[in-house]
């Protein structure tokens, strides 16, 4: 573990070596400065898991450097040391974000590993509360960005579906309707996943409820390859179905999710086939009570 010393008395710093030498785990690796300069110096380079810190430093006191390290976002703990118990200092040097103050005099090598386990603990939950508030606000502004996304969609959306109604009411030739009509089930598809999209923060809560409602597998499978029979030509590959024999007319599922599943193992599929054909088998499972 790499430890910084910033210390202007050799005799002290020659203490606190023999102290931390008698700390079994870890292995402490000890990097002394002996000036006020240099030891702002090693703070900014952020390689040190711990920080001793001397209060008396010439014509600078430690709690300087430290008010200075802290305001200047070093995350690493810092543990003051002084040459005498003084209680305004101690208060002081806690309200500057010390991790830890200690009287030289009296230390010994079970307190300092002890100062320096719980002041490194408490620097990493720390640092590990602060990631999680941070996700947390990025989780809230990714819902916030999301909804309102969603907002600003559905407006053209309803228009687009709407036009598409106006056109199947209007007298069309059956080959301009028969274009139309997997255009409006992708539509319809794609209003009831920006429905979703406003639900995302049920979804990350965990709240999110799934339908269960009565639904045709044959014609929910049928859709989806109207929806992506365009692609499947264009890429030079068949799409088949089939059914067993057992499955049922009806199940209780949630339509939206299961065609949004079976859109996206499709289109992998088609994607990926090169040229062939992709085929669908649907059959029934009854799980074992």
């Amino acid at each position: 573990m790499k430890v910084l010393l910033v210390e202007d008395d050799e005799d002290d710093y020659l203490i606190t070596r023999d102290l931390l030498s008698e700390i079994a785990q870890p292995t402490i690796d000890l990097e002394w400065v002996n000036s006020a300069a240099r030891g702002r110096e090693a703070i900014r380079d952020g390689r040190y898991k711990l920080i001793l810190l001397d209060y008396h430093l010439g014509e600078q006191t430690g709690l300087e450097i430290l008010r200075d390290a802290v305001a200047a976002g070093c995350k690493t703990p810092i543990i003051l040391l002084t040459g005498q118990g003084d209680l305004e200092v101690d208060v002081e040097a806690m309200k500057a974000g010390a991790a830890d103050y200690l009287i030289k005099g009296k230390i010994d090598a079970a307190l300092l590993e002890r100062a320096m386990r719980y002041a490194i603990e408490r620097a990493q939950t720390l640092a590990m509360r602060e990631k999680q508030l941070a996700a947390e606000v990025s989780n809230r502004a990714r819902g916030e960005f999301l909804a309102i996304v969603s907002h600003e969609l559905r407006s053209p959306l309803a228009v687009v579906l709407g036009c598409i109604d106006l056109l199947f009411d209007a007298e069309l030739p059956p080959d301009q309707r028969e274009l139309l009509e997997p255009i409006r089930r992708s539509g319809n598809h794609l209003k009831a996943l920006v429905k979703d999209i406003l639900e995302f923060s049920k979804l990350e809560a965990g709240k999110l409820a799934i339908e269960h409602v009565p639904c045709s597998p044959r014609a929910l499978v049928a859709e989806v390859v109207a929806m992506v029979q365009a692609n499947a030509a264009e890429a030079g590959v068949d799409v088949a179905v089939g059914a067993a024999e057992e499955l049922p007319e009806t199940i209780q599922t949630d339509p939206t999710r299961l065609r949004q599943i079976l859109l996206n193992l499709v289109g992998n599929a088609i994607k990926f086939a090169g040229r062939g054909a992709v085929r669908l088998r649907m059959s029934m499972a009854c799980a074992d009570d």
